[in-house]
């Protein structure tokens, strides 16, 4: 680790500073604006950048060898503070072969037990503004739930419909794409309403997913520890 970290300090040191460079270039390369006194030499753009680069890059190396002495990943939260990195997220479309439909069984049990609990809620008729509050909190976490695990169903499904399941399943399952277009269609039902049935037709919808999904791995499926994992 000891050796490798000097290698990481350097290619970050070299990418920051090349980024740098580029956008001080265009400032270094227009005109000289007018002075008092005429300049006593009047240095080639290259030359410019070239002369800047040697300050930069030991004030770069010596930035990160402060904060990335004992800690390297302070290197990268350094970067983050001062460079407008934005992260992003985005599934593997490499057939590793690593696919489950369970995340989308679990995002759908979420779903049915946050309409579950939205339903149980008592409105506080007549009740203090404390009250008041502590219901519209509870209320809306619930239904933020409720949409975002909503989501995750769909994106699931849909990671099983692009990326695993193949024309030779479709002709095997003829209603594996009805299936998954209802699955979708469930979920968005469950964003837009607090209905129970739609919330159980969403996880059966799932369930006949993963029939079919471990079906075609020649494995039956069985969910043995559903009631156990969505609880009272």
């Amino acid at each position: 680790m000891e050796r490798i970290v000097p290698i990481i300090e350097i290619a970050f040191v070299f990418i920051i500073t090349t980024i740098i460079v580029d956008e001080v270039r265009p400032i270094v390369n227009r005109p000289n604006l007018p002075t008092a006194r005429a300049p006593i030499a009047n240095p080639s753009p290259r030359r410019r950048v070239a002369c800047l680069q040697s300050i930069l890059i030991p004030c770069f190396c010596a930035f990160t060898l402060r904060i990335g002495r004992n800690d390297p990943m302070r290197i990268l939260q350094g970067l983050r503070r001062r460079l407008p990195i934005r992260e992003a997220h985005a599934h593997c479309d490499i057939p590793c072969g690593i696919y489950d439909p369970i995340a989308a069984k679990i995002a759908a049990q979420t779903v049915l037990k946050m309409v579950m609990r939205i339903q149980a809620l008592d409105y506080p008729q007549g009740g203090t503004n404390e009250e008041y509050a502590a219901y519209r909190n509870t209320f809306s976490r619930y239904v933020t739930v409720k949409e975002q695990h909503a989501e995750v169903v769909k994106q699931e499904v849909n990671i099983l419909g692009i990326d695993y399941f193949k024309p030779e399943h479709l002709e095997k399952y003829p209603n594996l794409p009805s299936t998954m277009w209802e699955t979708g269609k469930l979920a968005s039902a469950n964003k837009q309403a607090i209905d129970l049935d739609a919330a159980k037709k969403l996880v059966d919808s799932v369930d006949e997913i993963a029939k079919i999904f471990w079906a075609s791995k020649g494995v039956e499926y069985e969910d043995a520890v559903a009631d156990v994992r969505f609880g009272a």
